[in-house]
């Protein structure tokens, strides 16, 4: 497993360097996909970089957790919009409907972006 995480993560930096582009390894984070309840967090290491298992991450905004269920991506866009209702219920009171609803948008383009 070791072997071809190395080797996968030097194949994209290959990839990357004929791109011009630059891989951040500090950023990058691995997934072990698995049905098991229980999360067992693993670092592999070689040379001067580490790699970490994470339980989740967050691509192009959409949350992953390992065992690939939505869980975890619809308690963070429910988390969200939770927030964005209290605050909209509160501008309800104390501003214009034209403010209310400027806000509204607001809101929805960013809970786009969650």
């Amino acid at each position: 497993m070791e072997d071809m995480i190395f080797d996968a993560v030097s194949e994209l930096r290959q990839s990357f360097d004929k791109s011009k582009l630059k891989i951040n390894t500090e950023k990058t984070q691995l997934i072990e996909f698995a049905y098991s309840t229980d999360f067992l967090s693993t670092t592999y290491i070689r040379e001067s970089e580490a790699y970490k298992t994470s339980k989740g991450v967050c691509f192009l905004g959409v949350h992953v957790d390992y065992r690939v269920s939505w869980r975890d991506h619809i308690d963070k866009v429910a988390g969200s919009m939770t927030r964005y209702v209290y605050a909209l219920r509160t501008l309800a009171d104390t501003v214009s409907q034209g403010a209310t609803f400027m806000a509204y948008h607001a809101f929805t383009r960013r809970a786009d972006r969650v």
